[in-house]
């Protein structure tokens, strides 16, 4: 994806949680947007720390 992406930035959003992430770190985003799977989240810490692994 960012091979066609000359001067752009690519960012990824929505749907994005600790189950999916691993699809979009394929991708090799610039900017990845999380919301609502850390807020609506039974435990958004460790949520949030899943998300950041993968990204790492």
């Amino acid at each position: 994806m960012t091979a066609n992406a000359k001067k752009s930035q690519i960012a990824v959003a929505g749907g994005i949680n600790s189950k999916t992430i691993g699809k979009y770190v394929e991708l090799k985003p610039d900017i990845v947007i999380v919301g609502s799977a850390i807020g609506h989240a039974d435990d958004p810490v460790a949520e949030a720390k899943a998300i950041q692994d993968a990204l790492l």
